[in-house]
């Protein structure tokens, strides 16, 4: 019986298939085109399950993928998951690059996650603090070259403490003319119902 990982805390399989999904779609990719030179820029956590599978499935078809997280041990991909996704990219061709800030003019897409990490008050607070700096906003993305560039969030996006702005990325980015939250949102829809069909379509 196939068993589906709906989301844990190590891999989040679901959400890495639909912004893969969302970013191909953007870009009218068709199968047998190649995808080569394409670029994600992650800004924020590197040791938490989104960060892990969207990764893993750049890797798996050709994306660059490049991680700007903090400086601490804790925050870095765990190494069982960087041996996966350097199998991965030596198959692909893809290049898997962490905290080179000037790779970001390179930059098709850009993420953001939940700055809220952790179970208890005092690490949500903690990861918080650390992942400040790593907010998406318009002096991060002015450095990008690409004038196509996306922003994508798997959502919920959270309010600032005065709710006046958003927590991880600014309003501004997050609602305006390069944010793809909706469409990723709703692709969510059909990339379950994908994996559905081919683990039942026999």
């Amino acid at each position: 019986v196939p068993i589906i990982n709906a989301m844990t805390k190590t891999f989040h399989p679901l959400q890495g298939l639909t912004d893969i999904f969302t970013l191909l779609e953007e870009w009218q990719y068709f199968e047998g085109q190649s995808i080569g030179g394409r670029q994600i820029t992650w800004f924020g956590m590197g040791n938490n399950n989104v960060t892990h599978s969207v990764m893993l499935a750049a890797s798996a078809v050709g994306i660059d993928f490049l991680l700007m997280c903090p400086e601490k041990e804790d925050c870095f991909p765990p190494s069982e998951v960087l041996q996966k996704i350097k199998t991965f990219s030596e198959h692909s061709g893809s290049t898997i690059m962490i905290n080179n800030p000037a790779k970001i003019v390179n930059t098709d897409a850009v993420f953001a996650d939940t700055h809220s990490l952790g179970d208890t008050s005092e690490e949500k607070l903690r990861s918080k603090e650390i992942l400040a700096p790593y907010r998406v906003d318009e002096e991060k993305v002015q450095e990008i070259e690409n004038p196509d560039w996306v922003f994508l969030h798997c959502m919920p996006i959270h309010l600032t403490q005065d709710e006046t702005d958003y927590e991880e990325v600014s309003q501004k980015i997050a609602d305006g003319a390069h944010s793809r939250i909706f469409p990723e949102a709703e692709n969510r829809l059909y990339a379950i119902m994908a994996v559905l069909h081919s683990l039942t379509k026999s």
